[in-house]
Order: structure tokens, then sequence, then C-alpha cells
């Protein structure tokens, strides 16, 4: 047994925008969030590569005459960079040269020696080697660690901005489920309910017992599914003799206050033609 058929129309109405709505938000946030992190990683990945190049470029020389002292206050110009973790030089022999660690940090483990030229993604931090080149002869390399922390931080930032959607969605469909529609189009065959007990359902709430209800159906009713229906509807439309642009006049006029003046008795005729109610 369904336990959704015991809903009331109003919570049924709610819960179908409300699933609909969410499954939207949260494919569109995936995709959002996706792309961000993509566009973010590859970002921080370009900028730590024009740092190491400015980095590079005014080491070589301390590099080159072995002033170590010189190039540990190059690197220090990394503190600028709040990202940067830690940083090193190696000669060319590989040997660590020079290093920089971020104030109010644990001093920071080096690698034993530098990895090929590149970047790595590794547990939370970016890693950076470049090698550095004097005159086309390399003189040593450049080992910068940047944190993740402005990933998390822009991921905090989207997932707020998701609730904050959600809330009002939320808010949204509570407004819009108090609204009550200026006329109803129903079909009689729908899943779960047909038009027969929706129509029952809906006309069992007060405050929904004033709107009117025109049925577009293929069926062909019996003389008793009229007689049932012409008590709560306003009209029967048939959609085998029923055009689009006669059924939209009609139901702006409904809307209007202008319903159909024939008598309901006109409901028994024939099954191919417009019953008014």
């Amino acid at each position: 047994m369904n336990p959704c058929r015991d809903w009331s129309i109003k919570t049924k109405l709610i819960g179908m925008i409300m699933c609909t709505t969410a499954v939207a938000l949260l494919l569109a946030s995936i995709a959002l969030v996706s792309y961000d992190r993509f566009v973010t990683r590859s970002t921080m990945v370009q900028r730590l590569t024009v740092l190491s190049n400015a980095i590079g470029a005014n080491s070589s020389a301390a590099l080159l005459f072995n002033d170590p002292k010189a190039a540990t206050v190059t690197l220090r110009a990394l503190s600028a960079e709040s990202h940067v973790v830690s940083s090193c030089l190696f000669d060319k022999d590989g040997s660590l040269f020079a290093f920089y660690y971020r104030t109010g940090t644990q001093p920071a483990e080096f690698p034993a020696a530098p990895s090929p030229e590149g970047d790595y993604w590794q547990n939370d931090h970016l890693v950076l080697f470049r090698n550095i080149v004097l005159d086309n002869e390399s003189v040593g390399s450049l080992y910068i660690r940047s944190d993740r922390s402005e990933l998390y931080s822009r991921l905090m930032r989207f997932l707020g901005i998701i609730v904050l959607i959600m809330v009002a969605s939320l808010i949204g469909l509570e407004k819009v489920a108090q609204a009550i529609p200026s006329l109803i189009l129903l079909d009689l065959m729908m899943p779960e309910m047909d038009g027969f007990e929706f129509v029952s359902r809906l006309r069992a709430h007060e405050q929904y017992r004033s709107i009117p209800i025109v049925v577009l159906t293929a069926m062909t009713l019996t003389p008793e599914e009229k007689r049932q229906l012409s008590e709560h509807v306003t009209r029967i439309a048939y959609k085998a003799s029923t055009s689009w642009t006669s059924l939209m006049s009609e139901l702006t006029n409904i809307v209007n206050g202008n319903p159909p003046q024939q008598p309901a008795v006109e409901a028994k005729q024939d099954a191919e033609s417009v019953v008014n109610l």
C-alpha cells in the first residue's frame, strides 16, 4: 500500500515541487562546485608557477655565487603569499641550499632531493618543483609547498550559498502553497490517483471548494460518471472535439468570472461533444 495516497493534495503538491527543486538544485550545485574546484586548482597552479619563476630568477645569482644568505632573503619574499607554507632551494648538486617556512608554523621537513620539474597535489598541499636556469645552464632547483585553504574556503562559501538558496526555496514553496489557484485544468487519467478521486478530495477542503475545475479528457463517460462530476466541476471538455484555441478562450472566460451559461443537462450529450455543466 502506498502511504502517499493518504496525503492531502496540498502536501503532495508541495512534496513534488520540493523533490523536483531539490534534485535540480543538487545537480546544479554539484556541477558548479566541480567546475569551481577545477578552475581554482588551475588558478592556484598558475599563480604558484608565476611566483616560482620570479623567485627562481632572483635566486639564480645567489646559487651561482654560492650565497645562501642572499637566497634566504629572496625566499622570505614568499611571506607575502599567505598560502605558501614552506620553500627551499637546492643547488645544482641536489643539496639543500636555503629554506623558508611560514611564521607561526612548525619547522618544515624538506625533500631530501629535488623531484622532476612539475606540480603535484599531495594530500592537503600543492607542491611545485622548478629548475632554475641561467645562461641555458641549470644552477639549482626551487621547491614550494602551498596549502589548500583557498579550495576549502571557497567550498565552504559555496555550501553556505546553497544552504541560503534552499532556505529561500522552502520559504518560497510555503508562500506558493498558501496561494489559491484561479482554475484547475484536470485530466481524469492520472497515475496514483485518478481525476474522480482528485476532485472528491479537493472539494473536501473548504478553502478549495470555490476553485473552478475544467476536465479535459479522452474518456467516454458513463451517465453516472457525468453525474458525479457535474456536482463538482465547471466544465467537461473532450479532447477529440475541443481545439486548443477554443479551450484557452473558455478558460480565460472562466478565470475572468464568466463561466459557461449552458445548462448542466447538456452533460448528457454524445461523448464526442463538449459538455457544459
